[in-house]
C-alpha cells in the first residue's frame, strides 16, 4: 500500500481536481465531493464516461419549493400537522443554517409562520423536544 501524501482529515475547497490527482490512491477509502448548491449551472456527465448522458441543473426557485415541498407536504405544515395554503406557508431550513445547513430543496421544508418562528435556529428534534412533543 502506498503512504498516504497528505494529513489525515484534511479539508479542501475549492476545484480539488489538482489534489485528487496528486494523492496516492491506495491509502485512500472515501472520497466525498460536495458539490455547489444553487450554482445556476448546467451539469452533465462527460461524454465517452459510463454516465455519459447524465445531466442536472443545479438550480431552484421558490416554485420548485412549492412543487417539491407543497407536493410531498400536501399543504400540511411539518410542525404542527395543519393545513395552510401555500402563499402563507414558510420555507424552514430542516437543519438551519446556523447549524451547518445548506439551501438546497433536500433541506427545505414548508411551516405555518407560527411553528417557524418557534423554531428558529433548533433543528426539528429540538424544537420538538422544547415542545414537548418528541
Amino acid at each position: 500500500m502506498s503512504a498516504r501524501n497528505f494529513i489525515n482529515g484534511t479539508v479542501w475547497t475549492g476545484d480539488n481536481l489538482p489534489i485528487l490527482r496528486g494523492m496516492n490512491s491506495d491509502c485512500v477509502d472515501l472520497i466525498y465531493l460536495d458539490p455547489p448548491f444553487n450554482s445556476n449551472r448546467n451539469y452533465a456527465a462527460p461524454i465517452g464516461s459510463k454516465a455519459a448522458g447524465a445531466a442536472f441543473k443545479d438550480a431552484w426557485t421558490l416554485s420548485d419549493v412549492d412543487v417539491h415541498e407543497h407536493g410531498e407536504q400536501e399543504g400540511i405544515c411539518a410542525g404542527c400537522d395543519t393545513h395552510f395554503p401555500f402563499k402563507i406557508m414558510e420555507v424552514d431550513h430542516i437543519l438551519p443554517r446556523a447549524k451547518g445547513g445548506i439551501d438546497h430543496i433536500e433541506n427545505l421544508q414548508l411551516l405555518c409562520s407560527h411553528c417557524n418562528r418557534s423554531k428558529g435556529g433548533k433543528t426539528m428534534a429540538q424544537w420538538r423536544a422544547a415542545q414537548g412533543s418528541v
